[in-house]
């Protein structure tokens, strides 16, 4: 009986430092996606940019790396004018600025964006920019 607990503590052990070496793998994963992200945002690729900072969120889920998704949803609606960027560039930003204490990170970006992105929602579809600025972020 004395063996089995040491076993079972190594098993523990184990299973423990394969959890954490999961977790750094997707650390470093979100990193990657996150940095292809940045350059395909500065090159102007937006739509690259998103799936790449997606990536990384999924990966990695960080407030900062939310407010790079919404970045890159309001950039590309302002190129291409789908309502579906606006209204997930608007949920994305809402979804910082719960997620950031006032006076923290880039807050008061987000909810500047926010000023101005919820006006042009409601023009598209009455109701629409306010009932997504509402919205929780579910990702």
């Amino acid at each position: 009986m004395k063996r089995a607990i040491p076993l079972f503590l190594a098993s523990i052990v184990v299973a423990i430092a394969g959890r954490a070496h999961a977790q750094s793998t997707d650390v470093d994963r979100a990193k990657t996606f996150f940095n292809a992200g940045a350059r395909a945002y500065d090159a102007g690729d937006f739509v690259t940019a998103i799936e790449a900072f997606e990536a990384a969120e999924k990966l990695a889920p960080r407030p900062a790396i939310l407010f790079s998704v919404a970045q890159a949803h309001r950039r590309q609606y302002f190129l291409d004018g789908k309502p579906e960027h606006l209204r997930t560039a608007i949920q994305d930003y809402r979804a910082y600025v719960d997620a950031t204490p006032p006076g923290h990170g880039r807050r008061a970006d987000a909810a500047q964006a926010l000023t101005d992105l919820v006006p042009i929602a409601d023009k598209l579809a009455p109701d629409a920019g306010t009932k997504v600025a509402e919205t929780k972020h579910t990702k």
